[in-house]
């Protein structure tokens, strides 16, 4: 998705085809280029129509110019000369300034959400991928043709993707932190946005191929490799994070329990041990209560890994107490040293005041 600094409309012209109508030319200026874009009054209105549908109940920061009775009455009678024709190009330049106020006031508007719809992208997509928008036949429906992609949207997008993976990382963390607190609903709760997540994240990912599909002619063969690479990690990652976040929650029966405790048991208790006090069964506890064996041994490795961050932690302070007290060292050397010299000046002093002494009682 392109970012869009600011939208002016400076000109308009007067067309025939298919009908008599007024278009205005809306000048966008991007992050790096700019481009002119022609609509008419029509297609402004659709423009809010699907802004209604992606924003139900909230109104634009600044409303569309109202549609009046005197743009149809200009196309049924010609205007008459001196005041009708400046009266027309009054309301033609009022309309103007009112469609341009409308559309800039979504740019900046500190609602982050107008100026990253969907719609106004669509209205404002560069001549040949931009939406028109027209009258469905018989239903008074409002639509638009499917979106537009362009290399850097394509890039913003991939960034949106990989923003979605790392709310799933964290969605993952927040449930394993609640399950250490035996906290069972929020766990559940975590379960439940993780999944919704890769929901979105698996929409995402077929927009992005589709939009490389689109958009690959356009690429040099290094650059369309490295993007399908970057799409190919993208969907492994995902794979990944599907299988941490749905593994976890598979119900496994009493009875696969119950053999794997009792197999367990039975090796404490006829074979040879080398670790641990022989006699004692593993016992359930509840956070390892409703896991699997892949569940059990994702449990380990990350406690293991929590147990490895700690150690990584104290061996930093440890690190940094070593450098503290080499500092501390090298500052007492340093004291010691000043004290030293010190000493040798007040010798000095010294010797030269018992020679001054010396030389007083001479002259008495």
């Amino acid at each position: 998705m392109e970012q869009i600094r600011y939208v002016k409309i400076p000109t308009v012209e007067t067309r025939t085809e298919p009908d008599t109508h007024v278009e205005y030319a809306l000048q966008v200026q991007g992050p790096v280029r700019s481009w002119t874009v022609w609509h008419r009054y029509n297609d402004f209105v659709a423009f809010a129509y699907d802004l209604s549908r992606e924003f139900p109940g909230v109104s634009p920061p600044v409303a569309l110019p109202p549609k009046t009775l005197t743009s149809w009455f200009s196309k049924l009678t010609a205007p008459a000369p001196g005041k009708g024709a400046s009266s027309q190009l009054d309301f033609i330049e009022e309309r103007r300034h009112g469609l341009e106020r409308f559309v800039q006031s979504m740019i900046t508007c500190e609602d982050t959400r107008w100026r990253m719809s969907q719609s106004l992208q669509k209205f404002l997509a560069p001549a040949g991928k931009s939406a028109r928008y027209v009258k469905s036949k018989g239903s008074g429906d409002v639509e638009a043709d499917s979106g537009w992609v362009t290399a850097a949207s394509w890039l913003d997008d991939m960034r949106g993707a990989e923003q979605m993976v790392r709310d799933v990382r964290q969605c993952i963390l927040k449930r394993e932190n609640a399950l250490t607190r035996n906290e069972v609903s929020i766990s559940h709760q975590c379960t439940l946005q993780a999944k919704r997540k890769l929901g979105d994240l698996a929409k995402a990912l077929k927009d992005l191929e589709r939009g490389l599909d689109a958009i690959g002619p356009s690429l040099t063969a290094g650059e369309l490799l490295r993007r399908q690479d970057m799409l190919a990690g993208l969907s492994e990652e995902k794979v990944n994070l599907t299988r941490m976040v749905l593994g976890p929650g598979v119900v496994v029966s009493s009875s696969d329990k119950a053999a794997l405790l009792d197999g367990a048991s039975a090796d404490a208790n006829g074979g040879t041990r080398v670790l641990g006090r022989a006699g004692n069964a593993p016992k359930e506890t509840n956070e390892t209560r409703g896991l699997d064996n892949q569940g059990l041994l994702q449990l380990q490795a990350d406690r293991m890994k929590e147990q490895d961050l700690v150690v990584t932690d104290f061996s930093r302070l440890l690190q940094r107490q070593r450098e503290m007290g080499i500092a501390i060292g090298s500052e007492l050397d340093l004291q010691n040293q000043l004290l030293s010299e010190l000493d040798q000046d007040l010798d000095r002093t010294g010797n030269k005041l018992a020679t001054a002494r010396r030389q007083a009682s001479q002259l008495k």
